[in-house]
């Protein structure tokens, strides 16, 4: 195998390890212990600390993902949209631990095994705005969030709030260039 063949095999591997983390951390943390969604956190982020050529980039956009999905998340439980079972609470007030753990996830595959979709903006929105919401519901069978249907439309804004981030994070430029396209009159 040549060289560049090598390297392709190598940035797949990383790409694949990236989603198996992260899926695994979503499955144990919304059907099994949340504490084992945070071992595989911690390996998720050492796994990408060692492959990241970006650190202080992958940083900053892993802290305003994480930290914007947790606040909406909270302002969102905050005005009773949805509910979570008083376990794993840090506060009365706050979103469950578990929750958090699932952000930091999220967030460090937006330059890994999401990156070929945050490449194409409107798709990528568009995921997020149907993909996100049935994560929730999927968390809604399982017993561990409640809400009303209704209430779907507030998460699947969120999660158009959060794409929208990420795409002016990742690439500020192409942000505005895409946003003044679409809005010239």
């Amino acid at each position: 195998m040549s060289g560049v063949g090598r390297m392709k095999a190598r940035f797949d591997c990383h790409l694949f390890f990236n989603a198996l983390l992260f899926q695994c951390c979503w499955f144990l943390a919304i059907f099994s212990q949340w504490y084992w969604a945070l071992v595989l956190l911690l390996v998720m982020i050492g796994h990408t600390y060692q492959t990241s050529s970006h650190k202080w980039k992958e940083l900053k956009l892993c802290a305003v993902v994480s930290f914007s999905g947790i606040t909406i998340d909270t302002l969102l439980k905050a005005s009773s949209i949805y509910t979570f079972g008083d376990e794993l609470l840090l506060t009365p007030r706050s979103i469950p631990l578990w929750l958090c753990i699932l952000w930091v996830a999220f967030a460090l595959t937006l330059n890994h095994s999401l990156k070929w979709l945050v490449n194409r903006a409107g798709w990528f929105v568009l995921g997020c705005a149907v993909a996100g919401p049935l994560s929730y519901l999927a968390g809604r069978s399982n017993g561990v969030i409640s809400f009303s249907n209704a209430s779907l439309v507030f998460i699947s804004i969120e999660w158009v709030v959060i794409a929208l981030l990420t795409l002016f994070l990742t690439s500020p430029s192409l942000f505005y260039n895409r946003m003044a396209r679409r809005f010239q009159c």
